[in-house]
């Protein structure tokens, strides 16, 4: 048994130290080199001691606990990577092996934070994965373990966050608002050592905060300025951090996601600020080397920025940069392709297209494109039925391409169209019979109807503004 003891001892320190250069290495839960890859076999590595370890030692407190973090963070490189049902496969993982270590025998305050940190991340990562029910479930025992061991407005302000984003998704935007004020509240008390620290602590706030607020073109309360607030103050703290930090991959990849997300508010009607947001993001995606993930964010971008180009009448540029939107999409073997996943870039870049044509004075080939990519989606078979997320980018797809086809006199499947939209919106007035969100679209549906009937086709702007 000693033997057996002390290899299993020996076996641990393996496992601590390949844990601990995979999150050098590209696990984005810190400051890291963003070589996923790498980070992936690294953790394998380690998962086989534990393994063998749990093989001779089923109930190795020590062996459950690290493995419990290296398959939390395997899920974390999957689900970046959209290997979701790896993901899940590693979250169940993790879920089995934490619960395990908190039910036989007793838990200190860092072990207690850190399973806390473990079901909020596998509850974040179900949410990326629109698994939002499970999220939620997930969610709330994170917050429930971080009140029980009173582990402080940090962690608590962390649980909140993650469960304001489930509610969210779920679209309970009021209650999901709550929880992220409260969350930020939290935050507020807190002073951070460092600005790495401060990051990682406020940016899913902010960024969650935001988009509950004014998230461009999806459920949210269309509080347009108060997200753009949220979104500038975390972009702030990011920027603190990618100029002190020249190799960090996950600063970089954070900005990505802000510049973008404010650029898509700003690009309506504030056009410059718009390309400065865009820009940035796109200077700091492309300072991340041998990263897929921040290739598509930068297709992404691309694609975006062509809006606020072409209000700047700068047409000729927005072009070139969806045309290489398009490019990276081909190199990442994303596109072309048969079906769009909700989640894939493909989504977004081919509807940069089609509004850059329908805005360029060529509404049949817009309209053209617009048919085939929901051909696509619907080939993809979104879960529009029970995802509020997916129903409304349907519903705008649906938007887009009836207006168009009434531009181009197919006033027939305009109405069929149009139908599809109602159809879809009624369903979820019978899921959700008091969300103010889905009450929203449908009043939307009966006033635009009724402007339709009044002017006829109307004129060749795109109409996905907001």
């Amino acid at each position: 048994m000693r033997a057996i003891s002390e290899r299993s001892s020996t076996l641990l320190d393996g496992v601590l130290l390949r844990f601990r250069i995979a999150r050098i290495q590209g696990v984005p839960t810190e400051l890291s080199l963003g070589n996923l890859r790498k980070a992936d076999e690294t953790l394998g590595d380690a998962e086989r001691l534990v393994d063998a370890i749990l093989a001779a030692r089923p109930a190795d407190r020590r062996a459950l606990f690290r493995g419990a973090r290296i398959a939390h963070d395997r899920m974390i490189v999957a689900e970046t990577e959209r290997r979701n049902a790896d993901a899940v496969t590693y979250s169940q993982r993790a879920v089995a092996r934490i619960a395990a270590f908190v039910t036989s025998g007793p838990v200190d305050r860092r072990e207690g934070d850190i399973a806390a940190m473990i079901y909020s991340n596998i509850a974040l990562a179900h949410n990326n994965m629109h698994r939002y029910q499970e999220a939620v479930s997930y969610a709330r025992r994170a917050l429930d373990i971080a009140k029980a061991m009173e582990l402080g407005p940090e962690r608590t302000s962390q649980m909140l966050s993650v469960l304001a984003l489930a509610m969210r998704l779920q679209g309970d935007l009021d209650g999901a608002l709550a929880a992220i004020r409260e969350a930020r509240a939290l935050a507020d008390r807190i002073a951070y050592d460092d600005e790495a620290t401060r990051m990682f602590n406020r940016y899913p706030i902010l960024l969650r905060e935001g988009l509950i607020l004014g998230e461009d073109r999806a459920v949210s309360l269309a509080r347009r300025a108060e997200a753009v607030a949220s979104f500038r103050e975390a972009l702030q703290i990011l920027e603190a951090v990618a100029s002190r930090e020249p190799n960090d991959a996950t600063s970089r990849s954070r900005i990505g996601t802000i510049g973008r997300e404010l650029g898509e508010i700003l690009r309506w009607d504030r056009p410059e600020d718009a390309l400065a947001a865009y820009d940035l993001a796109l200077r700091r995606l492309r300072e991340i080397a041998n990263n897929v993930r921040a290739r598509r964010d930068i297709a992404l971008v691309l694609a975006g920025s062509s809006y606020a180009l072409r209000r700047l009448g700068r047409t000729e540029e927005a072009e070139r940069r969806i045309s290489e939107a398009l490019a990276i999409l081909r190199e990442t073997k994303d596109y072309p392709t048969a079906d769009v996943p909700f989640d894939s870039p493909v989504r977004a870049v081919l509807q940069a297209v089609a509004d850059h044509h329908a805005e360029d004075g060529d509404p049949a080939r817009a309209r053209r494109e617009y048919e085939e990519l929901i051909g696509q989606v619907t080939a993809a078979r979104w879960d529009v039925e029970n995802d509020l997320q997916q129903a409304h980018a349907l519903s705008l797809l649906y938007q887009q391409v009836g207006h168009l086809q009434r531009l181009t006199g197919a006033l027939d499947a305009a109405a069929a169209t149009d139908a599809k939209r109602v159809a879809l919106w009624r369903h979820w007035d019978l899921k959700r019979s008091q969300n103010p969100f889905v009450k929203k679209q449908l009043e939307e549906l009966a006033a635009t109807k009724q402007s339709v009937a009044t002017r006829g086709t109307g004129s060749t702007r795109v109409a996905s503004t907001p």
